[in-house]
């Protein structure tokens, strides 16, 4: 049988939902479903346009933040996150989460025009009132 490469910016979408399912298909075997479930925060002025958000995403115990905010740690940890994970480049925020203890595990030294993405992570307290095996999407 003869294969061949092909390189696609442009997928078709059932061509990438059939390795997206079979990549999920594997990990929910080896780790369990990931429950994933959005966690966004947004702080409107009185015209109800945005002025501040946190987007984010619960999953395997784990926040990850996806953009610069204070995140709602608390209700993380309701929803049964031991941990928060996010990565910022060196000219935006590392030393704002540095203050909020958390801690550098990786970078990459300069990746764009002498920037660095540093990746973040920090230990959430115990939630001792959360049940135990509580889906990511409640709380």
């Amino acid at each position: 049988m003869d294969y061949k490469l092909t390189f696609e910016t442009e997928p078709r979408p059932d061509d990438r939902n059939l390795v997206d399912q079979g990549l999920y298909r594997f990990d929910v075997q080896l780790v369990g479903p990931e429950n994933s479930s959005p966690l966004n925060i947004f702080m409107r002025d009185e015209d109800d346009q945005i002025v501040g958000s946190q987007l984010g995403t619960t999953y395997w115990g784990w926040l990850y933040i996806a953009t610069l905010g204070s995140a709602d740690e608390a209700k993380a940890v309701r929803r049964g996150c031991k941990y928060v994970h996010l990565d910022t480049l060196s000219f935006q925020a590392p030393g704002f989460y540095l203050k909020l203890r958390y801690t550098v595990y990786g970078q990459l030294d300069d990746f764009i025009a002498g920037h660095t993405p540093c990746f973040l992570r920090k230990t959430l307290p115990v939630d001792r009132q959360a049940p135990q095996g509580r889906s990511a999407r409640e709380g």
